[in-house]
């Protein structure tokens, strides 16, 4: 693979991993957290200048068990999709690359026991590290680390709890294609 040239596509699709940070939300003792989430995860990048892309990441929902103290009491399904501006610097057959962008987190299909769960959209930043490589002409293999700022606020049954951190690592695995 070639140092990637303005005009360049660069499709990428695979396993995607979101591992939400621990902490999550403490209403009087009890821990409020979600689950880690398996889904398929696509990326378009467009390379818009030499070394330079912009990268969208869209994904099959993730659905997570919410927890309270470790004890499922619901679940809620969300996606994830985050503009990127990335930067390739000289490469080879391994193409290193690191990127910063802007996530919006759409919460729906939220459930929880006995009440009515309402989790509100999220705006944060996300920073990723990765590198494909490339294994036959045009083809690449990928491995993408990925940090996301998530916080929802939280009301169940129309009464505000809080906002929940969720924060994320997001890692993922991935066959591409540039042309």
């Amino acid at each position: 693979m070639h140092q990637p040239f303005p005009g360049d596509w660069i499709v990428r699709a695979g396993v995607a991993v979101v591992d939400p940070e621990s902490k999550g939300l403490d209403l009087g003792g009890e821990n409020v957290a979600a689950d880690s989430a398996t889904s398929l995860g696509i990326t378009g990048e467009y390379l818009f200048a030499e070394s330079w892309g912009a990268e969208l990441l869209v994904a099959w929902p993730f659905e997570h068990d919410i927890q309270v103290d470790g004890s499922k009491v619901g679940s809620t399904q969300q996606l994830p999709p985050t503009l990127s501006i990335k930067w390739h610097p000289s490469i080879g057959m391994i193409a290193p690359y690191v990127g910063v962008g802007l996530n919006w987190t759409i919460f729906f299909d939220e459930k929880i026991d006995g009440a009515d769960l309402s989790l509100d959209s999220s705006f944060g930043v996300a920073a990723q590290i990765g590198f494909d490589w490339v294994f036959a002409n045009n083809w690449l293999l990928n491995v993408d680390f990925r940090y996301i700022q998530i916080e929802t606020d939280a009301e169940v049954d129309g009464a505000a709890i809080g906002t929940v951190d969720i924060n994320p690592f997001v890692y993922g695995v991935n066959v591409g294609y540039k042309f």
